[in-house]
C-alpha cells in the first residue's frame, strides 16, 4: 500500500462497501459493536472539499438522535455532524466568497441560458457537487461526481459507485429519487462541462494559443455519454464574460452584507445602497 492510501481514512478491507440510509443506521449504530466504526469521526466544523465522496442528509430522522449529516470523505474518514446539509454546504459558500460563491452568480446565469429550471450542480471544472433535489431547495443529499465513475437508476432507486481508494469502491445508494434523476444528472454534469469550456476558451483568448484541459481521471464529470450536448450554448472565449454582465449589482450586494458581517455591523440596505451609487461613480469617472 503506497503512501497516499495510507492516509485515506476510509474502510479498504472490503473490495466493495455498499451504502444507503438503512446500512448507516444498521452499521455504524455505536451499540452495533462494527469494525466500521474506527473509521467514524464526529466533526461540526467539517468543511466540504473536493476530496468529499458523499454526503446523506439525516435532517429529518438525525442518527442516534442527534447527527443530522453523514459524509463519506477521502480525508476524515466516515464524518458525522450535528449540522443539516444545508448549513455546510452554506459554509462552503460563504467561505469561499471569492472563488466560489461570487461564481455562484454567474454559475446560474450560466444554468438559465442552458434553460435549466432548477440548480442541481455546483460546477467548478474539476469537479462539482451534484444535489439530489436541487440545492436550492434546502437540506438534501450531495454527491462529488468527480469522485464517481458510475451511475444506477432503477424505477426510483438510485446508486453511485466510486473510484476506488484504497483498493476499495464504495456505491453509495438512495431511494425515492427523482423519477427522471438520470436526465437532471446530465443536465448537472453539461453544466460543469460548460462551466470548463466557457474557463478554457477564454484562458486561451488571454494566452493567445489554444488551451487544453491535462487528462483526467475516469469519472461521471468526463464520461460523454452523460453530455447533453442538444441544451450546450456555444462556447467561445467571449461566453463567460456575458454571463458575467448584468450580475454587478449582486455580486456587489454579496460582498457588501459579507463586509458588514466581518466588520460585526448590523446590515443596512440603505447603506448599502450608498455605497454602490459611489461606487458607480467612481467607476464612471474613471
Amino acid at each position: 500500500m503506497n503512501k497516499r492510501q495510507l492516509t485515506t481514512k476510509l474502510p479498504y478491507k472490503d473490495k466493495t462497501y455498499q451504502w444507503s440510509k438503512e446500512i448507516i443506521r444498521e452499521k455504524l449504530h455505536f451499540a452495533s459493536g462494527s469494525e466500521l466504526l474506527q473509521y467514524v469521526v464526529h466533526m461540526d466544523n467539517y468543511a466540504v472539499s473536493a476530496m468529499m465522496m458523499a454526503m446523506y442528509d439525516f435532517d429529518k430522522d438525525p442518527l442516534e438522535g442527534k447527527y443530522k449529516a453523514v459524509i463519506f470523505d477521502q480525508n476524515h474518514g466516515i464524518v458525522l455532524s450535528t449540522r443539516n446539509t444545508r448549513q455546510i454546504i452554506g459554509d462552503f459558500l460563504n467561505n469561499e466568497i471569492f472563488e466560489y460563491q461570487l461564481g455562484l452568480a454567474v454559475q446560474k446565469k450560466i444554468a438559465r441560458s442552458m434553460n435549466l429550471n432548477r440548480y442541481h450542480a455546483l460546477s467548478f471544472n474539476k469537479f462539482a457537487f451534484f444535489s439530489l433535489k436541487g440545492f436550492t431547495n434546502g437540506k438534501t443529499s450531495w454527491l462529488n461526481l468527480s469522485a464517481l465513475t458510475e451511475f444506477s437508476l432503477h424505477r426510483r432507486n438510485a446508486s453511485f459507485t466510486s473510484v476506488e481508494v484504497n483498493g476499495s469502491r464504495h456505491i453509495f445508494c438512495f431511494d425515492k429519487v427523482v423519477a427522471n434523476l438520470d436526465k437532471v444528472l446530465s443536465e448537472a454534469i453539461t453544466h460543469n462541462l460548460v462551466v470548463k469550456r466557457g474557463l478554457l476558451a477564454y484562458e486561451s483568448k488571454l494566452m493567445g494559443r489554444p488551451v487544453v484541459s491535462g487528462r483526467e481521471k475516469k469519472s461521471l464529470l468526463n464520461d460523454s455519454q452523460y453530455f447533453a450536448y442538444e441544451i450546450m450554448p456555444k462556447c467561445d472565449a467571449n461566453y463567460l464574460v456575458s454571463m458575467s454582465k448584468g450580475i454587478w449589482h449582486d455580486i456587489f450586494l454579496l460582498f457588501g452584507k459579507r463586509l458588514f458581517k466581518l466588520l460585526e455591523i448590523n446590515w443596512n440596505y440603505e447603506d448599502y445602497k450608498e455605497a454602490y451609487k459611489h461606487n458607480n461613480r467612481i467607476n464612471y469617472l474613471r
